[in-house]
Order: structure tokens, then sequence, then C-alpha cells
């Protein structure tokens, strides 16, 4: 087995159980008698010595061999601690801030960052005596990475429940959603065009800073003050005025899923570079879960043109108002956008509940 610097980078957590992990095996039997003094063993500390980033020196600590063959790849080093520690407290310890902002002054490179191995012979490790102690430490934050793992699973769960009823919502007028396994929905959908169910509202500011600053992004609604430090612009004169429960489409990349209706903020204004919609005969929150889906990614491609890039395509407006979509009544919105919504508020619980925890690690 080869243990590979990018997958401590990005995949392998404090705790290497190689057991857990699909690692890639080494089928050249002159390669693995080469190495078969360097095997590695429980206890044992794999390095990432190179990296793109400041990430350099992250480290997985060896667990769950028995009889394996496990080496370490090219741009890792391998240690093997003096004196026996207890199981996980080198592997967390080696991860922590406090143990990296040794490594950040050792790291070379320009492009590419790397730390050697005679530099971090200098570095300082700090540890209780007691062995028990450092045991307990080690299973104490392994058991914040199972609670962490638990959530990310949960939200992962409801993420792929949620995808595969959105695609139930077929836009095509052969189809209702009569076949979804819930009996909430029942009513036969009506199709018109998308531009009867919203109106363009172009309310402008007259004086600067009339009203906070709104962003909409592929992944939401937010404050500008949450997504960047600071007003990228010279002046907001001419923002748009926006309202609870309006509909924000991007002029550039509504392709990609930057739409979305503002679900969070009564009033604010908005770039000009978006258009504003007031919402008719449509419920807000089935509106929202209806511009996520990726059948109307692909709606809104159809009444796109080339733009400056794959990611900026421009929009024939007047193509995109006339395209056909399904809905059903106003009344059963509520139910399939309530429905929905529910599935995204257990989804932000699960992804608070990770950061709270990340967050005590």
């Amino acid at each position: 087995m080869n243990i590979h610097y990018g997958d401590i980078l990005v995949k392998f957590d404090e705790i290497l159980d190689i057991k857990k992990e699909n690692l890639p095996l080494i089928e050249d039997v002159k390669v693995i008698s080469k190495f078969k003094n360097s095997f590695l063993q429980n206890g044992d500390i794999v390095i990432a010595d190179t990296a793109e980033d400041e990430t350099v020196g992250k480290c997985s600590e060896i667990a769950g061999v028995t009889q394996e063959k496990v080496i370490s790849g090219l741009h890792t080093i391998p240690y093997r601690p003096k004196c026996k520690f207890g199981p996980g407290y080198l592997g967390f310890y080696l991860n922590s801030e406090s143990y990296h902002k040794q490594l950040l002054p050792l790291m070379q490179g320009i492009k590419v960052t790397s730390v050697s191995k005679s530099s971090m012979q200098d570095t300082v490790i700090k540890y209780p005596r007691q062995q028990e102690e450092q045991t307990l430490i080690g299973a104490f934050f392994s058991q914040i990475d199972n609670f962490i793992t638990l959530h990310q699973r949960k939200s992962v769960t409801i993420k792929k429940l949620k995808s595969g009823l959105l695609r139930k919502m077929i836009l095509t007028v052969e189809s209702t959603l009569t076949d979804v396994f819930l009996p909430l929905f029942t009513i036969d959908w009506e199709q018109r065009k998308l531009g009867d169910y919203i109106h363009e509202r172009r309310e402008r500011t007259i004086f600067e800073d009339e009203d906070r600053l709104i962003s909409c992004a592929i992944n939401g609604i937010f404050l500008n003050s949450e997504l960047f430090s600071h007003f990228r612009g010279k002046s907001n004169i001419g923002y748009l005025k926006i309202k609870k429960n309006d509909l924000i489409l991007s002029a550039q990349n509504l392709h990609l899923g930057n739409a979305n209706v503002n679900l969070r903020f009564q009033h604010g204004i908005i770039s000009p570079a978006y258009k504003v919609y007031s919402l008719v005969d449509v419920n807000p929150e089935f509106m929202q879960t209806w511009v996520k889906r990726e059948e109307t990614k692909s709606l809104f491609l159809k009444a796109t043109t080339e733009g400056a890039s794959q990611c900026r395509k421009n929009i024939d407006w007047d193509r995109l108002y006339k395209q056909l979509v399904l809905f059903p009544g106003v009344s059963e919105q509520s139910q399939i956008g309530s429905f929905f919504s529910q599935l995204d508020d257990l989804i932000t619980l699960h992804q608070r509940k990770l950061f709270i925890i990340a967050y005590i690690k």
C-alpha cells in the first residue's frame, strides 16, 4: 500500500486507519522488496512536505496496521517516534495551529511550497509525560472527528434526498408530480411562459448608501459584508432596490445557478448587473426551490448567448421569458415550497453543527 501526499493534504484526517481507507496498491514486487525496511507501523507519522499553499506539513498518524505492508510515497516524510506515544496524540498535535506556526518560517518556494526534513528537526513537540493522558487526548479528538463525520453524512444524505425529489419535478407538459411517492402532490400542473410568473422592477437608489448592500451568489443571498471585506465599487447610487420575496437573476452566470429568491431580508439594494422581479401567483419558497433545480439551469442555458467566457454568458431576456414552465396552483406550491424549505433547514442545521464542532476542535 502506498500513501500519496495529495491524499494526506485533502483526504486523510489526523488518524489514518489503513483498514478504513482505500489506499492504492503497489503491484511491482521489486519495489516492495526494495522498501522492506521502510514499512510503516502503527504510530508512525507521514508528513506531506509539498503543497501549493501553507497546508504543507499536514500529516497523518498511521493506525490499523497488522500484516499489511504500507509505505509512504513521493513528497512525504515518514517519522517514527523514538519513544512510545498514546494513540492519536501526535496525529492531532502535529496538525494543531500551535505546531504548524513553527513550520511557516521554514517553508520555501513560490508556486509550490515545501518544507525539508532537516529544517523540521529543530521544531518543538509538547506533550504530557503520562502516556495515559496522551491516549485520553487522542481519544477525545477522535470522538470529535466522529461527530463531524456523522453530521457530514447526514448533510450529504439530506442533499441527495432533496436532489432526488427535485428531479421529480419534470418541466414538460406531459408530466406532473402525481408519480412522486409523497401523497402531497396530486394536482395537475399548468404550462405557461416564465414571463407570466414574474414582473421586472427597476426602482433605483438616488442617494449614497440608501440601504444595506445585498449580494446574490450561486449558493444564496447574502449581505455584501458577509462575502467581502469592503464595497468593491465607487458608488452605489443607481443600484436596484429589492424587497423580501423578490426574485434576483444574474445577467451573466444565470446558467450556473446564480438565481435566488430573497427570503432573508425585508429590503436592500443590489448591483444593477442583476435583474429584480416581483413574483406573480408564485409562492416564494416554491420559486426558490424551482430556480435551484439542474433542469432549471438547463432552461436558463437555452436563453443564453456567447459571452466573455464559458462562465460568463449573456442572457436573451425575451427568449427567457418565453420559456415554457410547468407550475401547480398556489396552494400546492406552498406545500411543496414548505417541504423543501424544511429540508434546507435540516441541511443548514447540520452544517452549523459541523461548523461549531470544527471550531471547538
